[in-house]
């Protein structure tokens, strides 16, 4: 090896090229097939913290050679750290740390610098010696960038990285930590590297158990409060207490540790979100005034389900709050959607044509208006009327959207994209989908881009999660797609996108606890409507 006056250097790795900077960071990874597309800098490690004392960052020797480059960084007295990128077969990131000190010392904090760029999506798992990161365009086409933990261990994984786990090293000792890194065709492809001992999702429902592949010779740390069950190469985890529980897999290659949180079932939710819409102010009448569409819809999917006490008392806020909705232009898609459930409750034809006034009134794709359209060409078909007109009038909305035309940047652009796929999708198969009514766009493209920021299957969790409106709304939207929509995208996700939005589920759930009632919980009521 030798030293290296560039100022970058560039390496191939596969179908893609990696060029590094002279302090040491990965400046761009770039695939052949997108190559104006960076998949990720950094991957240099920062915020480094021993014995409760930051160090401060220094300037790298820099050595290099036609496959690898390796950056020096010696902190006298205390430790050098040796960064070495190889790209020999596939991309090798070797992090090693040696003691320069005369006494133990402990390495508090470490953190492997990851910064995706703008036009991806990542996901990460970080379980202590398991972990795995992937980087996918935000377009849901093209090649993932994905890298797992070979050695070390792994705390947690943010926005800009993975955080090392705390770790002693002796007087001349030295610490290694190992990732591999290269391209996958599809995150299916990429996720069956994944640990069969991690779960698949790290939050479930009441009384929902976790099955993990285990051998015999792991030890199980769990707490007392769970129920476990070890045989034939599977661990059965099972909790009825909403709640958080650590757990430990304890084996020759280390300790994988992560955490499982359990949460109420959604039902339960609502029941006493029903309480707190009911527990509002009431007007002169005596009559409760509900303060939202989202209390509404709650209190009207718990008296469909003859789950409160006082119907009558109910009944009559939902009628109060029906009649100071404005005029069909004023009406949003929650509060159209919200009329179709009402005529299903009391037949009452004015309100569903209320409803379908306020969807031909829509000049523009917004969120919510697939949903209401469903629900209100369901009511036009069981009432006997026809549903052409508003299928026409979804058809004109959505004339000019072509496959791929949303490149999905930032989450900013979700709430417009999932909006499009719902209407693609009433209009592809939805209720009275057929003939001259009947979309010809290609949803699969849409579906792809938008899965995953519920992970496409993966393990782990979104490092830029989405905000909890955002999130329902999704799930939403996916238990909207027919069968046969939801099926396309096995190949690449390894499941549905009904079972992609059914394991965010309980996510949502978790996220959704102590908040005020708002879009969020309407979304989730209404995703329980289109199931």
């Amino acid at each position: 090896m030798w030293q290296v006056p560039a100022s970058r250097l560039i390496f191939r790795s596969g179908p893609g090229l990696v060029s590094c900077d002279r302090d040491g960071s990965v400046a761009s990874v770039v695939h052949a097939d997108q190559p104006d597309l960076n998949y990720l800098s950094g991957a240099t490690v920062t915020n480094l913290r021993v014995d409760g004392r930051p160090v401060g960052r220094v300037a790298p020797e820099v050595l290099a050679d036609v496959d690898e480059v390796e950056f020096v960084y010696t902190y006298p007295g205390v430790l050098r750290l040796v960064v070495r990128h190889t790209f020999a077969a596939g991309w090798g990131i070797r992090m090693v740390f040696m003691s320069l000190s005369a006494t133990p010392q402990t390495v508090d904090e470490a953190e492997f610098l990851l910064r995706p760029q703008g036009g991806c999506v990542a996901w990460a798992l970080a379980a202590g010696v398991r972990a795995m990161y992937s980087i996918a365009p935000a377009t849901g086409t093209g090649a993932v960038l994905g890298g797992l933990l070979r050695l070390g261990s792994v705390e947690r994984a943010t926005d800009s990285g993975l955080e090392l786990a705390r770790f002693e090293l002796e007087p001349q000792a030295r610490y290694v930590v190992q990732t591999q890194w290269d391209w996958y065709a599809t995150p299916r492809t990429f996720g069956q590297l994944g640990y069969p001992e991690t779960p698949r999702s790290l939050f479930l429902f009441s009384g929902q158990s976790v099955q993990l592949e285990v051998d015999d010779d792991v030890a199980v740390l769990a707490p007392s409060d769970l129920e476990t069950s070890q045989r034939d190469g599977r661990l059965d985890v099972l909790s009825d207490i909403s709640g958080t529980y650590p757990m430990e897999l304890r084996s020759a290659r280390g300790t994988t540790t992560f955490d499982l949180q359990w949460v109420e079932p959604v039902e339960e939710l609502l029941r006493s979100l029903t309480d707190q819409a009911l527990f509002g102010p009431r007007a002169a009448s005596g009559v409760i005034k509900l303060a939202g569409v989202a209390d509404a819809l709650i209190v009207q999917h718990a008296l469909a389900l003859a789950r409160i006490d006082d119907p009558d008392e109910a009944a009559d806020a939902l009628d109060l709050f029906t009649a100071r909705l404005g005029g069909a232009d004023r009406l949003s898609p929650l509060e159209t959607a919200y009329l179709c459930r009402e005529y299903d409750r009391n037949g009452d034809l004015d309100q569903l044509r209320l409803a379908a006034d306020a969807v031909l009134c829509q000049s523009s794709i917004v969120p919510g208006l697939g949903i209401a359209a469903t629900q209100l060409c369901v009511g036009l078909m069981v009432s006997g009327h026809p549903v052409g007109p508003v299928m026409s009038h979804l058809l004109q909305l959505i004339v000019g959207l072509e496959a791929g035309d949303e490149q999905l940047p930032s989450a900013a652009a979700l709430s417009p994209a999932a909006a499009a796929l719902e209407l693609i999708a009433v209009t592809s198969a939805g209720p009275g989908a057929s003939g001259a009514t009947q979309s010809t766009i290609e949803v699969a493209p849409r579906i792809a881009a938008l899965g995953l920021h519920l992970g496409a299957g993966l393990k782990g969790r979104a490092l830029s999660p989405l905000p909890v409106a955002d999130l329902s709304h999704l799930i939403a939207v996916f238990g909207l797609l027919p069968d046969g929509l939801s099926a396309q995208l096995e190949d690449i996700w390894g499941c549905s996108a009904h079972v992609l939005a059914s394991r965010a589920r309980p996510e949502l759930v978790a996220r959704l606890a102590g908040l005020p009632i708002g879009d969020a919980h309407a979304w989730l009521v209404l995703a329980l409507q289109t199931d």
